[in-house]
């Protein structure tokens, strides 16, 4: 994104939230422009600002939640939680939030993290510092008195400051992890989730900060910089939210104690916050930089959002009240750090860009033809989960977003991950930059677009080619199966332009061992390593209770999966009604064509686009692969292994797993046999749990998240040596 286009949305989303805030838009004008600019087909700019800063600025206005349904069941579970009160058993993290005064803030935390949609198990430890019951019922005694079925209150006579405050919170702790959150913050959907799931995803990590944000919404901190004269900056301070610089996952200086989680036990082997820095400031930097020296990583996580209003309990001078110890603490912090500090950037330094990633692993581009949607196709899938196993072995990676595309959920799910997303306009100027080690290039369409150019721009780097499947091998077979000569035709001419690029690039990656057979058949000299599918263990428990359905999944913009079920509704379903009756026939995947839609009937459901895929797979006995053509390895296969759902499937759906039939799953061509084993797998309970656990134990081990990273440290590293 340019300057000019990024400071112009920065500055357009600064004045709407001003004009909210003079009330020169009135709510009247606001309720229009909400019901306007809702309608899907007004997507523009003015609908994001508004919307968004209406949301922003309610607290300032006491204006309605655009969601007012959401508004509602958020009061009646917040007056449930509070008449009830509330008991967590064994929480994962533990929040603790000093408060001093402050009530109409505290309020506003405390609700926000009650109603704030969280998978995760916490408790609150509220420690009063003393604040004043003034008589009003907004103060802070008042407030938490309000919430004490639901919180547990650790009351000091006087204030004791930050530092004591949070050290008292976190001896009260039973969570794994310690969240610590000022009381003038206002928490959103998932932000708990983001954070506890940083630290699960990276052990490395101690401690991790979400991105902060100004009620106008405009950014607060993206991740904290220290220079080696021991001050700092807030990263992003007062710019865009959404711009792609601030929205990946990385190693940073510090993140504030706004919103900060650490491992309790990392917390407690460092002494808590150091009390040299009583009663606050420079405590949660000291911490961050003690977290890194005893070996762990600090993270901010931008998929976590908080609103914080800086400056509510300490105010803004820095020569007044607690403030000014932000001075006489940064003395302190270079005494104690002085010899960490000098690896630090100079505060002369222009290159925030440098100084804001710790990180320095070689770096990595891959392109492909789209953002990976992960939850829609196993191809998506299995580069998502090379995209997060490459951060997770420390490289810095970065994906190019094609020009026009979409940066939508998933874009911010690479982002979660610590993937920077780049436009396709600026990656080549980059790469001359020399500032990538490695290109990936992922299916034959990308490679063919983007070679050239790569070499152009950075001639030395090497260039990896990812077949995703050998598209070749999966053409010729479809004409096989069609008999088409303008369909073999066009798979001779794929197979030359794919073993042409495979001739170019520095290494060829196949999924199976079956590909790169057929690509080493074809020329021998090639360089070609696998890199297969990537299944995480499901936590499922083989049972057949309540299974009494067939299954499919697939994505239908590939072929094969169209062939497949129409192929199987035709053929082999009416033999498998004969022996077992009508049973349930489960039709799951994105963007089903017109004759797949109109398989649909009382005992077939053709289902689309699900966003949980778990239901369907609890409810079935059988999960079915008929494929007839295709090439590489099958995704659906692999998750329905780890889901301890029994398959029955073709030699070219089994093709790449090593399965073995009767231990792993049943796999046969003949039509007749495949309908008998259908029928088998209903009837014959030992034998669903035999290839129930035997699936799954097989998929777990071969392709996991472990094995992935293991491929990919003995690939990569020699060839950066080149």
């Amino acid at each position: 994104m340019s300057a000019k286009r990024k400071n112009s949305r920065a500055g357009s989303q600064y004045l709407a939230a001003r004009l909210v805030k003079k009330k020169w838009l009135s709510r009247r004008i606001l309720a229009i422009l909400e019901r306007f600019l809702t309608k899907e087909s007004l997507r523009g700019s003015l609908r994001r600002i508004v919307l968004r800063n209406r949301e922003r600025v309610a607290e300032v206005l006491d204006i309605f939640d655009p969601a007012a349904d959401r508004r509602e069941l958020d009061r009646v579970l917040l007056d449930n939680l509070l008449a009830g009160g509330r008991t967590i058993e064994k929480p994962i993290c533990s929040i603790v939030i000093p408060v001093y005064n402050n009530g109409s803030l505290t309020y506003s935390c405390l609700r926000a993290l009650f109603v704030a949609q969280v998978k995760t198990p916490f408790e609150v430890i509220a420690v009063d510092n003393g604040s004043t019951d003034n008589g009003l019922a907004d103060n802070a005694p008042a407030v938490l008195d309000h919430f004490s079925k639901c919180i547990t209150i650790v009351t000091n006579q006087e204030n004791r400051g930050f530092v004591d405050a949070c050290n008292q919170g976190a001896a009260e702790a039973r969570g794994d992890y310690l969240v610590f959150l000022n009381n003038d913050t206002r928490v959103t959907d998932g932000w708990l989730d983001r954070l506890r799931e940083t630290a699960e995803d990276f052990p490395d990590v101690g401690a991790v900060g979400g991105k902060l944000l100004f009620p106008d919404g405009t950014i607060q901190e993206a991740g904290g910089i220290i220079f080696s004269d021991g001050s700092g900056v807030n990263h992003g301070k007062w710019d865009d939210p959404d711009a792609l610089e601030y929205d990946y996952m990385r190693d940073v200086d510090y993140c504030s104690a706004a919103c900060l989680l650490v491992r309790r036990g990392l917390f407690e082997s460092l002494g808590g916050f150091d009390r040299r820095y009583a009663p606050a400031f420079y405590e949660d930097t000291d911490l961050c930089f003690g977290v890194r020296d005893a070996g762990s990583r600090v993270i901010y996580q931008p998929r976590c959002e908080v609103f914080h209003h800086e400056g509510a309990t300490a105010g803004l001078d820095l020569d007044l009240g607690y403030k000014r110890f932000q001075k006489i603490n940064h003395g302190k912090f270079l005494e104690k750090w002085r010899s960490a500090l000098a690896g630090q950037k100079e505060r002369t330094s222009r290159d925030l860009a440098a100084a804001c990633d710790r990180r320095d692993g070689p770096r990595i581009v891959l392109f492909d033809a789209q953002v990976p949607s992960f939850d829609r196709d196993s191809g998506s899938l299995r580069i998502f989960s090379i995209l997060k196993a490459l951060t997770r072995l420390g490289y810095r990676v970065s994906f190019v977003l094609r020009h026009k595309a979409r940066y939508d959920r998933y874009g911010r799910a690479l982002g979660g991950i610590g993937v920077r997303v780049v436009p396709e306009e600026g990656v080549f100027s980059e790469l001359a930059r020399g500032e990538h080690d490695m290109a990936i290039v992922s299916r034959l369409a990308m490679a063919e677009r983007f070679f050239k150019k790569i070499k152009k721009a950075a001639p030395r780097i090497p260039v990896l080619f990812d077949t995703v499947d050998v598209h070749f091998v999966r053409e010729m077979r479809a004409a096989e199966l069609s008999g088409s000569k303008q369909e073999l035709k066009d798979a001779h001419r794929t197979c030359a332009a794919e073993l042409d690029l495979a001739a170019r690039c520095d290494l060829t990656i196949a999924i199976t061992e079956a590909d790169r057979e057929h690509l080493l058949k074809q020329n021998p000299d090639l360089s070609v390593e696998i890199i297969p599918n990537v299944h995480a263990s499901a936590p499922v428990e083989p049972s057949i209770e309540g299974r009494d359905a067939l299954m499919f999944i697939g994505g239908f913009r590939h072929p094969p999966n169209r062939d497949a079920m129409l192929y199987f509704a035709k053929e082999l379903l009416p033999g498998i009604n004969a022996a077992l009756g009508a049973k349930e026939f489960l039709i799951v995947g994105s963007q089903p064509p017109e004759e797949v839609r109109a398989l649909a009937s009382e005992q077939i459901a053709v289902t689309g686009y699900v966003e949980e895929t778990a239901p369907y797979f609890a409810r079935s006995r059988v999960f079915v692969c008929p494929l007839r053509y295709g090439s590489g390895m099958k995704g659906k296969i692999g998750e329905a292994l780890t889901r301890c759902v029994p398959i029955v499937t073709t030699p070219v759906g089994a093709e790449g797993m090593g399965l073995v039939h009767e231990e792993t799953a049943l796999i046969q061509e003949d039509p007749a046999a495949f309908v008998q084993d259908v029928v088998r797998l209903f009837n014959d309970d030992d034998l669903w749990m035999k290839l129930a656990r035997g699936g799954q134990k097989y998929v777990t081990e071969r392709f996991g998240p472990a094995a992935l990273e293991e491929r990919l440290r003995d690939i990569l590293p020699p060839l950066f040596a080149r």
